[in-house]
């Protein structure tokens, strides 16, 4: 496996690096290494489709469609770290997700869906 098992953190590493947000927010990679771990340890590997890979591929599409194209959206409109932000959010999106639609969590009564 290129990516050791870990596509989340290693996609989003490599789009850090390549748009040098490191450099330019002054992030400590080591940190943000250890946050992104801990997120992609919070996506269910036996979840069919709310897992680490989907994550990586909506985190992908996302800095596709905000940097490709005809007019890019970053870097002429968003900030560095707006565009860290967007990201950020792509990544953790279906973090921890049960794997169940919300219907199926209030008529199985699950704490998940009484607790929100």
């Amino acid at each position: 496996d290129v990516c050791n098992h870990a596509p989340l953190l290693s996609c989003t590493m490599f789009l850090m690096h390549k748009h040098e947000l490191l450099v330019k927010l002054k992030l400590k990679e080591t940190k943000l290494e250890a946050f992104l771990t801990e997120v992609e340890a919070g996506y269910k590997r036996d979840n069919p489709y709310h897992n680490n890979a989907h994550a990586t591929d909506v985190m992908q599409r996302l800095a596709t469609m905000l940097t490709a194209g005809v007019k890019p959206i970053y870097p002429a409109l968003l900030s560095d770290l707006e565009f860290l932000a967007c990201i950020l959010a792509a990544v953790v999106h279906d973090y921890a997700h049960p794997g169940k639609n919300n219907a199926f969590l209030i008529n199985t009564i699950d704490p998940l869906a009484q607790t929100h």
